[in-house]
């Protein structure tokens, strides 16, 4: 058989098509459908870490079926016992490993090498794609070289065509070039040039080093971002040094009002919103450059870029995704670093992650949120618990007193609760505690401070007026009381006790020994109540 102008037999090609993240075991698996069976190779070897060492490490006095069953007793022994193995490597070897990209050969040389034999006195290498390692590596390796250009070219003609509207053969054939070097034996009497590689080489990793700097430096500005209405101007500093000339970035609209409004409390931004196929039709234009302003920031098109006047060029397209939910999408003309020098994905990936973050942050102060509102209300009538009032009432008490303002703190109690709950039922009790919490938060004013103190007290704290008497606002309670009983159709009458004190933003007294106050107060209008009866 020829095989790249190599006579073989059928028998003695090995074929390599495997990747480097199962290499080792793709060895095994080759060279035992190849008919062999002395083979072994160690599972927990050294990580080589790269291309060079894909196949792992086949090691001595391993070979189980052919190698010496002695124990080596001193260091010439186990020489001479490697040596014996080497050549039982050499026996189970086929006479060319044909692999699939020149990285494979690499590999395949170094372990050779590693393991004392020799490409292509032992067996013979080739690689595909031309790289420059397969020119520049000892032995060079033999190799197929494609025209990249050539493939472009047919690519996009194929696509044009398509565009156009015609129907044309997908598939296309494009010439190679064989490069017969060392490691197939053939050699080669071609002069390369090592000072232009190394100049190539050295150039790139500037670059490289470049790129990497420009990355940690954007990636430091996106983590400073608090919101989204922060992080999409982060791109433009992104893309002006890429050097993009045309670049458009579309996101969700409900991202973009989560950097106008705030967290809230509503579920409108929980990630179901997102679209699961397809693009969302409420979408925003974050941020456009080398692109006119229409005046319309509502975007619908995916590829507004192109100019039918101008000509068009190669756009890069990412779309942003927070799982399998798709968030929005940018677009962008190839610069001289976005393609070449493969900044674009790493630039994508590091915004996209940002957003993922912020998304996740405005989640969590959601949540947060949520659980605080959860700690400080009452559950059964919706307004402040003794929680709350700890939280927000004592905050109201300290700034009146700063500002040298006075309060009007009122505690009232409803009379009759055991005898509505014997009588009518607890779910009556329920609703009349219900009632009455509304009748002290609407009696208390518009800026009262509403709490169930506990079962069937209610604490009111407001600014005091002296417009205002504070018998005036205790009988503003008691008439909202009954105007609520009489609108629910209540079977009983909804009664307070009431006891009020005046705050003085002079004193030393905390707002608990107020309350307390208040509290004895109640109880007094409570007994002179009972006595009148």
């Amino acid at each position: 058989m020829d095989v790249y102008g190599l006579k073989v037999e059928d028998e003695d090609v090995l074929f390599g098509d495997f990747g480097f993240n199962d290499g080792v075991t793709g060895f095994e698996e080759l060279l035992r459908a190849h008919g062999h069976t002395c083979i072994k190779h160690e599972k927990d070897g050294p990580d080589y870490g790269g291309p060079a060492e894909v196949y792992g490490e086949i090691t001595s006095g391993s070979f189980a079926d052919s190698a010496p069953d002695a124990e080596a007793s001193n260091n010439e022994e186990m020489d001479e016992r490697r040596l014996e193995e080497r050549e039982i490597v050499k026996k189970i070897l086929p006479d060319v490993i044909i692999c699939s990209n020149d990285n494979l050969a690499v590999g395949v040389c170094n372990r050779a090498e590693a393991l004392g034999l020799s490409v292509p006195n032992d067996f013979k290498v080739t690689g595909f794609d031309n790289f420059d390692k397969a020119a520049y590596y000892t032995p060079r390796i033999t190799t197929v070289s494609r025209i990249r250009e050539k493939i472009g070219a047919a690519a996009a003609e194929i696509m044009l065509n398509i565009w156009a509207g015609n129907n044309p053969d997908t598939s296309s054939y494009i010439d190679y070039n064989c490069i017969f070097t060392e490691s197939c034996g053939c050699g080669t009497d071609a002069m390369l040039n090592g000072r232009q590689y190394l100049k190539n080489y050295i150039m790139g990793v500037v670059e490289r080093e470049e790129i990497d700097e420009s990355t940690l430096d954007f990636t430091h500005l996106l983590s400073k971002c608090g919101d989204y209405s922060g992080l999409y101007p982060c791109v433009q500093t992104a893309y002006s040094q890429a050097e993009c000339k045309k670049c458009v970035m579309v996101v969700d609209r409900s991202l973009v009002e989560m950097g106008e409004a705030g967290p809230t409390l509503s579920a409108a931004y929980d990630e179901d919103v997102f679209a699961v196929k397809g693009y969302p039709q409420r979408m925003q234009i974050v941020y456009r450059q080398g692109i006119a302003d229409d005046g319309d920031d509502t975007y619908h098109s995916m590829f507004p870029l192109l100019d039918d006047e101008t000509g068009g060029n190669i756009f890069l397209f990412a779309p942003f995704h927070f799982g399998e939910k798709a968030v929005g999408f940018c677009c962008v003309e190839n610069g001289y670093y976005l393609m070449d020098k493969q900044l674009w994905s790493t630039v994508m990936s590091e915004v996209n992650v940002a957003m993922i973050n912020l998304f996740n942050k405005w989640r969590l102060e959601q949540i947060n949120q949520e659980l605080t509102a959860i700690s400080i209300k009452d559950p059964l009538t919706q307004i402040y618990n003794r929680e709350g009032m700890r939280q927000i009432a004592a905050k109201a008490f300290d700034k009146a007193a700063g500002q040298g303002r006075a309060l009007l703190i009122m505690f009232a109690d409803m009379d009759r609760l055991k005898y509505i709950n014997d009588t009518y039922g607890h779910e009556y009790g329920d609703k009349a505690i219900r009632s009455a919490a509304r009748a002290v938060a609407g009696g208390g004013g518009i800026s009262s401070i509403p709490v169930r103190y506990g079962g069937d007290e209610f604490v009111s704290i407001s600014i005091y007026d002296e417009a205002e008497p504070p018998e005036e606002r205790k009988t503003a309670i008691l008439e909202k009381a009954r105007e609520i009983a009489s609108q629910e159709k209540l079977p009983f009458a909804l009664e307070f006790s009431i006891g009020y004190v005046i705050t003085d933003p002079d004193g030393d007294k905390t707002l608990e020994e107020y309350v307390r106050e208040a509290d004895h107060s109640m109880y007094q209008e409570k007994i002179q109540r009972r006595v009148s009866r």
